[in-house]
């Protein structure tokens, strides 16, 4: 396995892309993956809402461009910053999500377009984490933003990483070995970093049942003798020390 730097807690890049897929579905998703659940109260083709019972966290999804409507979206906001129905139907969702579970275990993903919403809708949530979020006049950077994006996708092609956000982990950027528009802005690149690789909130602020999570996650890729062992029984600081050292350069 590819180690990489470990910046939080709350999605590993294998659960981003298998849920930004699951948000192109052509009909309302209905069943989650892994641990996690689908509120069908809370999901509609555009957004949708997944649970983990076993570590309260919630995902908020907001799907990219999909439709017509869709498209115009995407015009009248880049043209006019004018938002219209998509926007208020998922601010609408957010708020309601954050509401019944608390915004504080709430992580707010989105690609292409479904990250201009993300960002907009997301700023109470615990984090929000976009993937070729693209350039436009009115968009907006909140601080509790994690970008990820391709070196030559055209839409997020200005979203330039800082040097310091690449060191926090902020600013992940995918290199890029063609100039296809297609391929650079799909989801599938997202296959080219460790599906082990957490992006998010920080390992000081992950409770000792989110540290074991983590070190489970990573046990069921691990080959045999590399498995931690005995986690269960151990205390805060050493499932923080181990977590570090899984995924640290």
């Amino acid at each position: 396995m590819t180690k990489q730097l470990i910046v939080g807690k709350a999605v590993s890049i294998k659960d981003l892309k298998t849920a930004l897929d699951k948000s192109y579905s052509a009909k309302t998703v209905k069943e989650g993956f892994g641990d996690f659940q689908v509120d069908p109260s809370l999901t509609t083709r555009e957004t949708q809402t997944y649970v983990n019972p076993n570590t309260n966290q919630v995902l908020v999804v907001h799907r990219g461009t999909a439709s017509m409507s869709d498209i115009f979206t995407d015009l009248a906001y880049s043209s006019t910053g004018y938002k219209g129905k998509r926007f208020k139907e998922a601010e609408k969702i957010q708020k309601q999500a954050e509401a019944k579970y608390g915004a504080k275990n709430v992580s707010t993903l989105g690609h292409s377009l479904g990250s201009l919403i993300s960002a907009d809708v997301g700023s109470n949530s615990k984090e929000i984490i976009n993937y070729n979020k693209p350039m436009t006049l009115w968009n907006r950077k909140r601080d509790n933003e994690y970008q990820i994006s391709t070196k030559n996708d055209p839409f997020s092609w200005f979203h330039k990483p800082k040097k310091k956000d690449t060191l926090l982990n902020k600013h992940v950027e995918i290199d890029s070995k063609t100039i296809d528009p297609v391929k650079e802005h799909s989801i599938k690149k997202l296959d080219e970093l460790d599906e082990n690789m957490m992006v998010g909130n920080g390992l000081k602020k992950m409770t000792s049942k989110e540290l074991k999570q983590v070190i489970k996650t990573y046990n069921r890729s691990a080959k045999t003798g590399h498995k931690i062992k005995h986690y269960g029984k151990m205390k805060k600081a050493e499932l923080r020390q181990i977590a570090n050292k899984i995924y640290t350069y």
